[in-house]
């Protein structure tokens, strides 16, 4: 959760961040707010809807809807910084 809230601290002109849980997690919300972790937007799909193998799954998708670029897992240090450089530039 720390690099989430640091990516949401980000000045995120051009950037959301949008949440998607299981349908069947409706507790989401709450977690988040516990961690002080509070996206643009939060949505529940259902299972195979989204190109997800693991959870945490961070997607980057452009704006025509499109997946470019996808993250599995718990991100260490150099993944962290390959997400911040996809979505803002050299960090």
């Amino acid at each position: 959760m720390p690099f989430y809230r640091r990516l949401l601290a980000r000045e995120r002109d051009r950037v959301q961040v949008v949440v998607a849980a299981p349908a069947r997690d409706a507790g989401i919300g709450e977690y988040l707010e516990s961690e002080n972790v509070t996206p643009d937007a939060q949505i529940f799909v259902e299972a195979g809807i989204l190109p997800v193998a693991g959870t945490p799954t961070l997607l980057v998708v452009d704006s025509d809807g499109l997946v470019t670029h996808a993250w599995v897992g718990l991100l260490d240090a150099d993944r962290e910084a390959d997400v911040l450089g996809v979505l803002f530039g050299a960090t």
